[in-house]
């Protein structure tokens, strides 16, 4: 796809024009660690179900953490294989597959991904790196502050700077600015559709609507970090301490002896990452471990869950457990051709293999590249898994990919049908994910893809079948008509 690219290069338009509503993060990052996800709707299992609304933190042992080593401080990682990095009043690409690509002189900087190409922010110039060439985005034109800080969505990029915010529609070219009381100090994107602010009081709105409505307003929360995971639980330090919310609205406070500074974490990964008065702790799927790394300043966390942190000596890249990233494929993409795929492990690994199904794929060792070939697969839902054997242990990380035609779908005729018959009985307001309409099946899509193709949901079945579970994939493909 080249639209996103065209719009950032080339589409200009006025500030506060009309714009369809931004659809919310969508999940690019692959399975990592074969931890799968927990059901939609809050249960026992749930890790803040159990919770009292005073919690005691409970520490179980340290995190088994793999590290790599940056000449220069991460400013952004974005993606899994490349990296903004920061060195001697320079902004170097670090490219895990092909080297380093000097860009320009700068020494603050943040980027995302679109398409192909990198948009960048260099000393709060806008720019596009597309690969080859590094030119200014006519973005600029229109963007009324310098920017410091740039999050992506499906459709929209956030931008944020002096104390105000923006949505830059990618469908439309629209720009759209958050009416703040006060000053921005910080937001976080949530993966159902909320926008959480600070003025400093914590502010949720809806990142959908061209109104940005205010959904919840946490009057004695002001954080002084927050930020938001996969599983669309808030988490915020403050001044009494730390606290999470979750996506139904209801709040856990933890005590804990040590003094929380900072949270990072990542919206399409459930590794938080959590500074306290004592070092760090890591947290996923309701488990606290405790971190240990050399003391550092803190950087932003990618979509494998990894933490970027740097002080005098570099930059460090740190890893819970040994996810491995992917270029070439993206996570439930059709796969129509042979396609080579580069694997990048996280860690020094003593094997590494590849698989499909019971089937072990050649992995070129000098490239690390491995080939997949629609022939011979069976039509449906395949995962490219990858084996990190490592000191007597082993990971799991896994890629979905779609094999087959996928039927055009639309929503009135198609996708309604599925949703009234199969998930509204539930999903209707009455669990923490509603699904009553086109742009929450949108906003959810690739969870929905998961649950469903497990056969996780609908819950208590029956199973959707085949059929159906390809036109909710051919709906998505064909961009949600």
């Amino acid at each position: 796809m080249r639209t996103h690219l065209a719009t950032i290069l080339f589409s200009v338009t006025t500030l506060g024009c009309d714009a369809e509503p931004a659809s919310t993060l969508d999940s690019p990052a692959p399975e990592q660690d074969n931890v799968g996800s927990s059901d939609d709707e809050p249960d026992e299992d749930e890790p803040f179900a159990r919770l009292p609304a005073d919690a005691v933190l409970q520490v179980q042992g340290q995190a088994d953490l793999s590290m790599t080593v940056f000449e220069g401080a991460v400013a952004r990682g974005i993606d899994g294989t490349r990296q903004l990095v920061l060195r001697d009043g320079q902004a170097v690409l670090n490219d895990m597959l092909s080297g380093e690509e000097d860009l320009s002189a700068a020494i603050s900087g943040d980027g995302v991904l679109i398409d192909d190409a990198i948009l960048l922010v260099l000393d709060g110039e806008l720019m596009v790196w597309d690969g080859a060439l590094l030119r200014s985005s006519p973005l600029n034109s229109i963007v009324p502050f310098p920017v410091e800080r740039l999050e992506m969505s499906t459709f929209a990029i956030w931008l944020s700077g002096a104390g105000r915010l923006l949505r830059y529609d990618l469908r439309d070219a629209g720009l759209s600015e958050v009416a703040l009381d006060g000053n921005l100090y910080d937001f976080a994107l949530s993966p159902d559709g909320t926008l959480w602010l600070s003025t400093p009081t914590l502010v949720g709105v809806d990142a959908l609507s061209d109104a940005f409505d205010v959904l919840a307003v946490e009057s004695d929360v002001m954080p002084q970090s927050m930020a938001v995971d996969q599983e669309g639980t808030l988490w915020i330090v403050d001044e009494a301490g730390l606290a999470a919310r979750r996506s139904t609205g209801t709040w856990a406070r933890f005590s804990a002896e040590q003094t929380f500074t900072q949270v990072v974490t990542n919206p399409w990964s459930r590794d938080v990452w959590l500074k306290t008065s004592e070092g760090a702790l890591h947290h996923r799927d309701g488990v606290f471990t405790t971190a240990s790394f050399p003391a550092s300043e803190w950087g932003d966390v990618d979509e494998l869950g990894r933490l970027f942190v740097h002080n005098a000596t570099g930059g460090i890249m740190i890893a819970a457990g040994r996810p491995a990233a992917f270029r070439g494929l993206r996570p439930n993409e059709p796969l129509t051709v042979r396609t080579t795929v580069s694997v990048v492990p996280s860690g020094t690994p003593d094997d590494l293999t590849v698989w499909v199904g019971a089937k072990q794929l050649a992995l070129d060792p000098m490239t690390s590249t491995v080939v997949l070939d629609p022939e011979g697969l069976s039509d449906g839902t395949q995962s490219l898994r990858v084996v990190h054997l490592e000191s007597d242990q082993a990971w799991i990380s896994g890629l979905p990919f779609q094999i087959g035609a996928l039927p055009e779908a639309v929503w009135e005729d198609d996708i309604e049908v599925i949703s009234k018959q199969q998930c509204e009985a539930c999903h209707n307001g009455s669990t923490s994910t509603r699904l009553d309409s086109q742009a929450l099946w949108r906003t959810w899509i690739d969870p929905i893809i998961d649950e469903v193709s497990s056969g996780e949901m609908p819950l208590g079945g029956p199973m959707l079948s085949e059929e159906e579970i390809a036109r909710i994939r051919g709906w998505k493909q064909r961009g949600f008509p």
